[in-house]
């Protein structure tokens, strides 16, 4: 066998090989199909190297499109095509064997960004696919981590010349149901019998948060929970239902009406109740809560992959909005969501590496005479095809990938930048302020890279004020608390976005050392009109001066507003009375 990466591992690496071994047993692997192999390779690679999702990709015979078959994160099957990325399948498709030598620097070139790396995998000169690794945040390599990487690709490429994509096993080696490839062959051949005046069904089944079941009971006790899991599918689902365990903790069901006389709610809060009694694993009680995904066929899908897949995508729908026992039906908007949201992500990453975004200026004012006191940077992204695009469409897919962090930086770059070149040209001392997501602001090297930006600008830390919302202090009260004293001791000024939208915000103003609150533009924005909103606004502005706070109102949009504003005494105003938010020549050109 020739394989892409053709490294010997030294003695010097026992230790790592013999974690390898450990983890991807061949003998175990075999005993499983092909693809819930590579799922446990993906899987348990991930744990090995510390990642946050592990995937295998196999590449179309004409090598034009990808197609995941394995991953440590099940997100359904996901496409990519040459002709929206077409540099990325030219990097692929190179033709390069690595020799120990080379390996490091060959893996930072086919590296997007440098938190993800790409292996190719290759078997007899003919090109398969590509093996990703994924990380949230940017992540230096170790050498003992790159040695590891050719021996799981050795690995994959074993199993891929053993069953050659076709001689898989029919039956799942643990919990003795059925696994993916016969689950979808019985459903094909079922479902040729289907009539018009059936109705057809799959359900998608996950156990909640068995990973962390695992980490308590270890793999032995959660292959357990396994077991019992599957024969009380296998109980609460007798023929003629099919039933299979397609991966890690992941069931389907299959039925048609012909054969199902009980459909309705009443069952299913029956299933419900007898899947959520408590197992018992030794001498531990263990209870689980389960998400389910619906779809039906033909409405969701023209065979059985396409519908099982509808089920996966309505439950992921469903579980971005509840962690627990989410039970959602499919629709076809779902599909539609995802799609855009892994193309989102993507064009992120190559507009990051091509600087594609922006920062638009909007002017925060003095109350009393409406001079401008400083600004607050907003990002847009230049995007080559749909032009430019707010916030809203793009950063919830950048946090929920880890790409908030370098999206985060770049614009603590721009912004100090912008500062510098404004004190150089002996303009007014602006303040500039900074949005900052959650996951940054928690991050280890959030400070450290602060620091460096304005010691390189030579910029001064009172001039960048850091915003946050309520919402973080939610997450780790004492973490963001002490983040607020440090970032204070550095120099710094912090902002509590949205103020009064959330629980906690009076919480913040007991506990954290912060420079400014920013009252929520759903106050101001009846400020003229209702007694209740002026009240609640002339109670924060009170409570802030008692506290030496600065209180900035959002949202004005009306001389009448500014005029009640200025009467209850609040230090800033920004709003699109004064201006919506500029690009920084129109900016220049105003003030």
């Amino acid at each position: 066998m020739n394989t892409l990466v053709n490294l010997k591992v030294d003695s010097g690496k026992n230790r790592n090989r013999k974690m390898l071994d450990q983890m991807l047993d061949m003998g175990q692997l075999y005993n499983l199909s092909l693809y819930e192999a590579l799922e446990e390779i993906c899987h348990k690679s991930s744990m090995l190297l510390g990642v946050d999702q592990v995937s295998i990709w196999k590449l179309s015979s004409d090598c034009s499109t990808l197609t995941s078959i394995a991953s440590s994160i099940h997100n359904g099957v996901l496409q990519l095509c040459q002709k929206d990325y077409p540099r990325y399948f030219d990097l692929i498709k190179e033709e390069h064997f690595w020799s120990e030598e080379q390996m490091d620097e060959r893996i930072l070139q086919t590296s997007i960004l440098p938190n993800r790396l790409e292996l190719k995998l290759t078997n007899l000169n003919d090109f398969h696919g590509v093996f990703s690794i994924r990380c949230s945040t940017r992540r230096e390599w170790s050498k003992d981590e790159l040695y590891v990487l050719p021996s799981i690709v050795h690995s994959i490429m074993l199993l891929v010349e053993r069953d050659s994509y076709k001689k898989l096993v029919t039956i799942d080696s643990l919990t003795g149901l059925r696994n993916l490839t016969s689950f979808l062959e019985e459903t094909t051949e079922r479902m040729t019998k289907v009539v018009e005046t059936m109705e057809t069904y799959f359900i998608y089944l996950k156990i909640d948060h068995f990973q962390d079941i695992q980490d308590v009971l270890g793999i032995d006790g959660a292959d357990e929970v396994l077991k019992v899991v599957a024969l009380r599918i296998q109980t609460l689902f007798p023929a003629p239902y099919l039933t299979a365990r397609i991966g890690f903790d992941h069931f389907a069901v299959y039925f048609d009406t012909a054969n199902e006389p009980r459909m309705g709610k009443g069952y299913y809060d029956k299933v419900d109740e007898a899947l959520a009694r408590q197992i018992m694993v030794g001498d531990q009680e263990v209870y689980l809560t389960y998400s389910i995904g619906f779809s039906q066929f033909p409405q969701h899908g023209k065979n059985a992959k396409t519908c099982l897949n509808a089920a996966q995508i309505a439950l992921n729908n469903g579980r971005k909005k509840f962690s627990r026992n989410a039970q959602t039906f499919y629709r076809p908007e779902m599909y539609t969501s995802m799609s855009n949201d892994l193309h989102t992500e993507m064009n992120l990453r190559k507009g990051i590496e091509s600087n594609e975004f922006e920062l638009y200026y909007q002017p925060k004012v003095n109350c009393e005479d409406g001079l401008v006191a400083g600004f607050e940077a907003l990002i847009r992204w230049n995007h080559p095809k749909l032009g430019i695009r707010r916030p809203i469409e793009f950063i919830p897919i950048a946090e929920s990938t880890g790409l908030i962090i370098p999206l985060g930086e770049w614009v603590i770059t721009q912004a100090v930048k912008q500062l510098s070149l404004w004190n150089e040209g002996h303009r007014k001392h602006y303040t500039i302020s900074i949005n900052i997501s959650s996951r940054h602001f928690l991050h280890n090297d959030f400070p450290k890279y602060l620091l460096s930006q304005i010691d390189y600008y030579k910029v001064s830390p009172d001039q960048l004020v850091i915003e946050i919302t309520e919402s973080v202090a939610m997450m780790e009260f004492e973490t963001v608390k002490e983040r607020i004293h440090y970032l204070n001791e550095l120099g710094f000024s912090v902002s509590i976005d949205d103020f009064g939208t959330g629980f906690s915000a009076f919480v913040y103003l007991q506990h954290f050392p912060i420079s400014e609150i920013k009252i929520d533009r759903q106050f101001i924005k009846e400020i003229a009109s209702n007694e209740k909103s002026l009240s609640i606004t002339k109670t924060i502005i009170n409570l802030a001066k008692q506290l030496s706070l600065r209180v900035v109102s959002e949202g004005v949009e009306s001389i009448e507003q500014w005029e009640k504003l200025k009467m209850l005494g609040c230090h800033e105003l920004q709003g699109f009375y004064f201006s919506k938010p500029l690009n920084i020549k129109k900016i220049e050109e105003l003030y």
